[in-house]
C-alpha cells in the first residue's frame, strides 16, 4: 500500500488509516489489525472515548495496546498511532466541552498508559470548545509536544472558522499548529442539521476551501457513510439515525453515478466512493471502519481504484 508524506510533519502514513471498527471479539479485531498491516497499512486511529460508554473505560485503546504489546519492540517504529482526547465523558451531554488543559492532559496520560507507548504520533482534540481561546489550546498542545508525549496534533469536529482562527494564531505567534483535520466526510453528503445535534462536524464548502487553500491533510471518519451506498444498492434497511443523516434525493442520484463508476472500474460501490476521497486535490486519508475482516478487505480494495479529475469533480457536484 502506498504511503504519503503528510505536510507539516515527517510522518508517512499509508493512504488509508485503520479506525476502531465494529468488531467486538478481541481475537477477530487482532486479525483485522494484522490483515491491514500485511497489506501495507501503518496508521491506526483510536480515541480515549471509544468503548467508554459500553465498558466505562477507554476500551479500544486498551485493546490496541494489547495488540501492540504482542509485537516485537521494533514493530512500533513502523506504525503510526493516532488517538483523541477532550471528548465529553457523558455521551448524553455532548454539548458540555472538556478542553481545559487539565482535562486533556488527563486523557492523554490515560491514553499513553493504555496504548503502552511513550508518545502518540498524532493527537486529536475529539471536540471543540468555541468559547475557549484557540491560543490557550495551541499553547498546551505545544507543551505536550515539548514534554515528548505527542509528536503532532490535529483537530476533530472543528468548524472551518475555528480552523482558520487557529491557523492565524499559530502563524502570528510562531507556533506549530494543527497538521490535520478529522471531520465526517464521504461521497454521501450528510445533513448538517442532524449532525449538529451530536456536535459532529462534516466537510462543508467552507472547510473544503480552507483545505484547498492550505493543503492541510484531512483524515475523514465515516468515509463510507456507514455503508449507505452499498445498503441502498442491496435494498438493506438503514439504521434510523443514519437514514436521517444520509438518505436524500441528492445522495440517491449520487448512488446512480457511483454505481456506473463501479461497473466501469470493476469494483464495488463502496470502493468507488472511497476512491473518490483518495483522489482529492489535497491529502485525504480515510479512516476505515469495518464490522468484519471481509468488510475490511473490501474497503482496502479502494486503494487500487483510480478516478480521473473530471469524475471526481462531477461527483463532488452531485451531478
Amino acid at each position: 500500500m502506498k504511503q504519503i508524506r503528510m505536510p507539516r510533519t515527517d510522518l508517512r502514513p499509508s493512504v488509508v488509516c485503520l479506525g476502531g471498527g465494529g468488531v467486538s471479539e478481541e481475537r477477530s479485531l487482532f486479525a483485522c489489525y494484522d490483515e491491514y498491516v500485511e497489506r501495507g497499512g501503518n496508521c491506526f486511529d483510536t480515541a480515549n472515548f471509544y468503548g467508554r460508554e459500553e465498558t466505562g473505560v477507554n476500551q479500544h485503546e486498551r485493546v490496541l495496546g494489547r495488540w501492540l504489546g504482542q509485537k516485537p519492540p521494533s514493530f512500533r517504529d513502523g506504525v503510526l498511532i493516532c488517538t483523541k482526547g477532550g471528548h465529553p465523558l457523558d455521551g448524553g451531554h455532548l454539548d458540555q466541552p472538556r478542553l481545559s488543559r487539565e482535562e486533556v492532559a488527563a486523557d492523554l496520560d490515560e491514553s499513553l498508559k493504555a496504548l503502552g507507548v511513550e508518545a502518540v504520533d498524532l493527537y486529536w482534540l475529539h471536540r471543540d470548545d468555541p468559547n475557549r481561546p484557540v491560543g490557550e489550546i495551541l499553547s498546551y498542545l505545544n507543551e505536550f509536544c515539548v514534554q515528548g508525549k505527542i509528536r503532532y496534533f490535529g483537530a476533530s469536529n472543528w468548524r472551518a472558522d475555528r480552523l482558520r482562527e487557529a491557523e492565524t494564531y499559530a502563524k502570528a505567534n510562531a507556533l506549530p499548529g494543527f497538521v490535520a483535520n478529522q471531520p465526517q466526510w464521504s461521497l454521501a453528503k450528510a445533513k448538517q442539521k442532524v449532525l449538529d445535534e451530536r456536535t459532529l462536524v462534516t466537510m462543508d464548502a467552507g472547510a473544503y476551501q480552507f483545505h484547498a487553500g492550505t493543503g492541510l491533510t484531512v483524515m475523514p471518519y465515516s468515509p463510507t457513510a456507514h455503508g449507505y451506498f452499498k445498503k441502498m444498492l442491496n435494498h438493506e434497511p438503514l439504521d434510523e439515525y443514519w437514514a436521517q443523516t444520509f438518505d436524500s434525493p441528492d445522495n440517491r442520484r449520487r448512488l446512480e453515478a457511483v454505481k456506473a463508476i463501479a461497473q466501469e472500474k470493476r469494483c464495488t460501490v463502496t470502493q468507488a466512493s472511497l476512491a473518490w476521497l483518495l483522489c482529492q486535490p489535497f491529502p485525504t486519508i480515510p479512516v476505515l471502519g469495518y464490522s468484519s475482516r471481509e468488510q475490511l478487505i473490501e474497503n482496502l480494495g479502494a486503494v487500487d481504484v483510480v478516478l480521473d479529475h473530471a469524475v471526481v469533480q462531477k461527483l463532488r457536484g452531485g451531478k
